[in-house]
């Protein structure tokens, strides 16, 4: 749809309609030329939501625009679990967790030569309705506890997406890896005393020289330890001073990561 408010040229396009019974999400870019020729232009994209009622669609008010699926995606038992657990932990530690959004993970074992896990970007394999998230066949052979790690890594970068195309606005490459790394140390911290146990029993009795996520877990365990030390010697707010000393050790982690220099160069 082309139209002109006063001498701006305005282009709408129409990414994606989803519809489940009376209920619609449009995706939609919406490109501002402040020029004639609109080589000095702005582009936004944004989601909206409808609703069916008297033969006739209307907008809504509504901001909860993430996800109109009543039912989940097939996918192998050990996901629907990992999932169920990091809403659990979520919810026992900070409350209610956003549960519609599960419906429209799609979870698929594949082979995946330089990672473990994948959420795929690519708006031709992802899109509001369904977040396409490949875990490799190695993990078909590991704990539920693992897997959840693994995916509350791979699901913060589906949020993610999630959010930028309902407000619009992108989130950079590291910035993305960094929240979602972050999002994983939030998840330790989550689980139970068993559940704790039987981590650091696994670092114990495993070779974790091959097992990234055990590694990383080994880390962050130590990252813990190291925030606590620094932070009982400051004179300000001890919860604070730990999470702030935490997610700046993870992100000069990820920063100085040669993978992902690597991968947000390719990205941008």
């Amino acid at each position: 749809e082309l139209s002109k408010r006063g001498k701006k040229e305005i282009k709408v396009i129409i990414n994606e309609i989803v519809l489940d019974h009376d209920i619609a999400l449009v995706d939609s870019s919406t490109t501002t030329c402040n020029t004639k020729d609109c080589l000095d232009k702005k582009t936004t994209r944004d989601v909206k939501k409808l609703i069916y009622e008297k033969n006739h669609w209307y907008l809504t008010t509504d901001v909860d625009t993430q996800c109109i699926r009543t039912e989940p995606y097939s996918k192998p038992p050990e996901f629907d679990r990992a999932i169920s657990l990091i809403s659990q932990r979520i919810e026992a530690k900070w409350g209610k967790d956003n549960l519609k959004i599960n419906n429209c993970y799609d979870i698929q074992y594949a082979s995946l030569d330089d990672a473990e896990g994948y959420f795929l970007f690519d708006p031709k394999n992802s899109s509001m309705d369904k977040l396409t998230i490949l875990v490799d066949h190695s993990y078909k052979y590991k704990d539920d506890l693992t897997t959840a790690f693994l995916l509350a890594h791979e699901l913060n970068h589906a949020r993610n997406y999630v959010t930028s195309l309902n407000n619009g606005s992108e989130i950079s490459c590291f910035d993305d890896e960094i929240s979602s790394f972050q999002n994983q140390f939030l998840f330790l911290g989550t689980l139970n005393e068993d559940e704790q146990d039987s981590i650091v029993g696994k670092l114990f009795t495993t070779d974790i020289g091959g097992n990234s996520q055990l590694l990383l877990i080994d880390k962050y365990i130590k990252l813990s330890g190291k925030a606590l030390s620094y932070c009982k010697n400051q004179n300000f707010n001890m919860t604070d001073c730990y999470t702030t000393y935490v997610n700046e050790q993870i992100a000069d982690m990820v920063n100085n990561d040669p993978y992902y220099i690597k991968q947000c160069a390719q990205n941008n």
